[in-house]
């Protein structure tokens, strides 16, 4: 009884596949003609304006993030050499001078 049951499913299956197969390949085909178009707006010319705005903007962005990098670039190269420790020391003794100077000046006057 199994037996027969797989069988009929089998046949059923098969059955619908066949005809599946049969409406698929009779349907005809259907084509269009290929066209050619260049995606670049620098070859076929729609929406130029708008590709030479979008190129300057990155040039100009590209030109400014260098500068803005090599002014950054400078900022800490002169933070790094003041941050020096015989910076450090130079500033300190030049206001111990000063401090010494102005508390002559104020004794001498007074």
């Amino acid at each position: 009884m199994r037996f027969y049951l797989t069988m009929i499913l089998l046949l059923l299956v098969s059955g619908c596949g066949t005809i599946l197969w049969l409406v698929s390949t009779s349907m005809p085909a259907g084509a269009t003609d290929l066209g050619f178009g260049f995606k670049n707006p620098s070859f076929s010319g729609s929406g130029y304006s708008s590709h030479v705005l979008s190129v300057e903007q990155l040039r100009f962005t590209r030109d400014k993030d260098r500068k803005d990098k090599k002014a950054a670039d400078l900022a800490q190269a002169i933070r790094d050499a003041k941050n020096q420790t015989i910076n450090k020391f130079l500033v300190n003794v030049e206001s111990r001078i000063y401090a010494q100077l102005s508390k002559q000046l104020v004794d001498s006057m007074f």
